[in-house]
């Protein structure tokens, strides 16, 4: 299983600018449209006992991800399962590490829906 990690950076706003205004970053190639599904169960078990559940959709395609939490520190490591699936609801099978933690049982309902344009690749 692969593993997450995450650096967090906490910038005023003129250090964001400046940044931004570099080229380390560099000039994307072209932006992707993205929607980003998150579910939860009408309780709150997964964000309570650590899990979010994702559906990110980027054109015709969709991949469920599963995120077991690490501390909330600015720099961290969590376990993540990810899953190419058919369309936007949520695979709850035995691929699926919820189905252990929580059972066959497990219902999950979308909570909000976020969406992104983010830059599809870099060139210097």
């Amino acid at each position: 299983m692969p593993s997450e990690i995450e650096i967090k950076l906490d910038l005023s706003n003129e250090a964001l600018e400046s940044l931004l205004g570099s080229d380390l970053l560099g000039e994307p190639d072209d932006a992707l449209q993205q929607t980003s599904t998150y579910f939860e169960t009408d309780d709150r078990r997964l964000s309570q006992k650590g899990f979010s559940l994702r559906i990110r959709s980027t054109g015709a395609s969709h991949v469920q991800t599963v995120k077991a939490s690490g501390p909330a520190k600015s720099l961290f490591v969590r376990s993540e399962w990810e899953t190419p699936i058919e369309g936007n609801e949520p695979v709850l099978d035995h691929t699926s590490p919820l189905i252990s933690e929580f059972g066959p049982e497990l219902e999950v309902e979308a909570a909000f829906t976020v969406f992104i344009e983010r830059p599809s690749g870099t060139s210097n």
